[in-house]
C-alpha cells in the first residue's frame, strides 16, 4: 500500500502540503490503481473524485474531443499534480469536450471532490498551492496549443515524450503510448 510518508511513491502536491502543514496523510485519501485508457472523468458527468497520480509510472491525459470525433491531448498530469481543477473553481463537471483518461497505468491517491473543496476552503496554504498548480497547468495547455500549431510532428513527439518521462519519473516512456501519440498527430490521409 502506498503512503504519503513514502517520498519514493508520492505526489508532489500532497507531499508539499504534508511538509508545510506538518500533518499526516488525511483519512480522506485512498490509494487507487488504474489501467491504461481508464476514464477518470467524462464530459458532462459530475466530478465525484479528484486523483493525485504517484511516482509509480502513472500519467493522466486531458483530451479535447474534436468535432470529427478525434481527440488531442491538451495537458498531462503526473506525480506533480492532480485532476479535477474545475472542482476548485466552482465547476461540477469537466468542460464539454474534455475527458480525463489514463495514459500510463499506475497508482494514485483519490479523494472525493467535496472533501477537496472543504480542505481548499479551510487551508490558506492548500489554496495557494492549488492556485499555483492551476497556473502551471494553464501554462502547459497554452504551450501544448502553441506546439501543436507551430512545430513539426517530430518536435511534437519529442515534447510529448519528455513530458511523459517527467510526469512518470521514468526513463523509458511506454512504446504503446508513443505509438498512440504519433498516430494522433499524423495528418489524415485523403
Amino acid at each position: 500500500m502506498l503512503t504519503l510518508q513514502s517520498d519514493l511513491h508520492g505526489n508532489h502536491c500532497l507531499a508539499c502540503f504534508r511538509r508545510m502543514s506538518g500533518k499526516r496523510s488525511p483519512r480522506i485519501l485512498n490509494s487507487f490503481s488504474f489501467a491504461r485508457n481508464n476514464c477518470c472523468a467524462i464530459r458532462v458527468a459530475r466530478t465525484r473524485h479528484v486523483y493525485f497520480p504517484t511516482r509509480r509510472p502513472s500519467s493522466i491525459s486531458l483530451l479535447h474531443t474534436m468535432e470529427d470525433g478525434g481527440s488531442i491531448e491538451i495537458a498531462a498530469v503526473g506525480r506533480e499534480g492532480m485532476t479535477g481543477m474545475p472542482v476548485l473553481t466552482g465547476g461540477e463537471t469537466m468542460p464539454t469536450r474534455v475527458r480525463v483518461q489514463v495514459q500510463c497505468p499506475g497508482f494514485a491517491y483519490h479523494m472525493s471532490a467535496q472533501a477537496l473543496r472543504e480542505q481548499f476552503g479551510r487551508s490558506d496554504f492548500l489554496r495557494r498551492l492549488m492556485l499555483l498548480y492551476m497556473q502551471a497547468l494553464l501554462t502547459q495547455v497554452a504551450q501544448t496549443a502553441a506546439c501543436n500549431r507551430h512545430h513539426s510532428l517530430n518536435k511534437q513527439l519529442c515534447r510529448w515524450l519528455l513530458i511523459e518521462i517527467d510526469r512518470t519519473a521514468s526513463r523509458v516512456a511506454s512504446d504503446a503510448a508513443a505509438d498512440r501519440r504519433h498516430a494522433q498527430c499524423a495528418p489524415a490521409k485523403a
